[in-house]
């Protein structure tokens, strides 16, 4: 529809039309009766002030977003709700929380057709492990290519020295599997933290094991008395930004949504971006700032 205001009363009109007969719900057709219905079966709610509401979420004001963040924002809040059913109802990759799809987009894109099937074979559960298949009598749950007996997913895909040797990326060869969540092993990127001082996904996610130094560096924990008090003032700048505007500080996903949908003034944001992207400490989680930095992103 075009952002005139008789399309905009139109719609409003039908809207509450529609609202004010709930039993008849699912016998109502049209664009913005279908559009009610899906947005309901997202655990979305929309009103005649168009604007779509979720718990925990920013509101989306379709008439106020500009053009070509509606799509995205839309398509993000219902990846979200896909991806809480997906954290309740799957077990093979533990705890979620919320996925970085944004990450997920990028690293698949990188990738030619093979090795695409092959991280969403691994990342959406279809990979059955050796001891998996010993399980149900269809192997011997040995590893087929070191021999190791009663193997698991996280030996081939981490622990396989045979696997290993073949490896371009040398830079986690000495990261035990067992020091990352459960998704991580997985190749599901799980929603960076906006603390600076613990791993790149917090430490809800992180298990409880002692890290070797190599290892916390390799997942963003900061090391040393340098790093570990940079990290504390950076978690001071942008704790006294966020409350100022009244947003918690919880993700980095949902400050940078925060950042997008609140009606902030344009010097406001630069200067909060800034302060973040400006630290050059090798345990700042950058990829999501830089993106932004790069123009508005609804992530």
């Amino acid at each position: 529809m075009a952002k005139h205001e008789l399309c905009k009363e139109m719609v409003q009109y039908i809207v509450m039309e529609q609202l004010s007969r709930p039993q008849d719900m699912h016998s109502i057709y049209g664009p913005v009766g279908l559009f009610i219905q899906q947005l309901n079966m997202h655990n979305l709610m929309f009103g005649a002030d168009l604007v779509i509401r979720q718990i925990g979420e920013p509101d989306i004001n379709i008439w106020q977003l500009p053009w070509q963040h509606l799509k995205r924002a839309l398509y993000d809040a219902v990846s979200r709700h896909r991806a809480v059913n997906v954290d309740n109802e799957r077990t093979f990759h533990g705890h979620v929380g919320e996925i970085d799809s944004c990450i997920a987009k990028s690293v698949v894109n990188k990738f030619a057709t093979h090795e695409k099937h092959v991280l969403r074979y691994v990342n959406t559960g279809a990979f059955w492990s050796e001891g998996q298949l010993g399980d149900i009598g269809r192997s011997d749950g040995s590893c087929i290519h070191c021999g190791s007996p009663n193997v698991g997913a996280a030996h081939v895909l981490w622990n396989c020295d045979k696997v290993n040797c073949h490896r371009k990326f040398k830079g986690l060869a000495n990261v035990r599997a067992e020091v990352l969540p459960t998704c991580i092993q997985f190749g599901i990127p799980a929603a960076m933290t906006a603390c600076f001082h613990q791993p790149y996904w917090g430490e809800d996610l992180q298990p409880t094991i002692q890290l070797q130094p190599h290892e916390a560096k390799a997942i963003g924990v900061p090391q040393g008395s340098k790093h570990t008090y940079a990290a504390t003032c950076d978690n001071k700048v942008l704790k006294g930004i966020l409350d100022r505007e009244g947003i918690c500080m919880s993700r980095t996903h949902r400050i940078l949504r925060c950042l997008i949908h609140a009606s902030f003034v344009r010097p406001l944001t630069s200067m909060c971006l800034q302060t973040v992207a400006g630290n050059t400490h090798s345990h700042i989680t950058l990829p999501l700032v830089e993106r932004v930095c790069g123009g508005p992103v609804v992530s």
